[in-house]
């Protein structure tokens, strides 16, 4: 499931963070209509197709019996402050980092 969570963090453009519990792989077939305000398509003859089938919040849960919930949960988050060019002095690690 941790699979289905990060693909659908991607496709979303949101965090998605597996609670199920379920442990191993799954073959998952989902079928869903796109997110018109994120996907752009060429041809306009497959719209009315891709209209038809559920938005992936009813697919997840009519397809795989799990639930989408928007829930506020603590995340970890990479922050860089800043950024500077390494100095000439390779012997040495700038100030606070350890060399390995």
């Amino acid at each position: 499931m941790a699979n289905l969570a990060d693909i659908l963090s991607r496709s979303l453009d949101r965090i998605i963070i597996d609670k199920t519990g379920l442990q191993g792989n799954f073959s998952i077939n989902l079928r869903f209509a796109p997110d018109n305000s994120r996907f752009v398509l060429l041809d306009s003859t497959v719209t009315p197709a891709l209209d038809a089938r559920p938005s992936v919040f009813t697919a997840v849960s009519e397809q795989l019996g799990l639930a989408l919930k928007s829930e506020r949960d603590p995340i970890d988050v990479l922050v860089i402050d800043r950024v500077e060019m390494p100095s000439e002095n390779r012997d040495s690690p700038p100030p606070g980092l350890r060399a390995f």
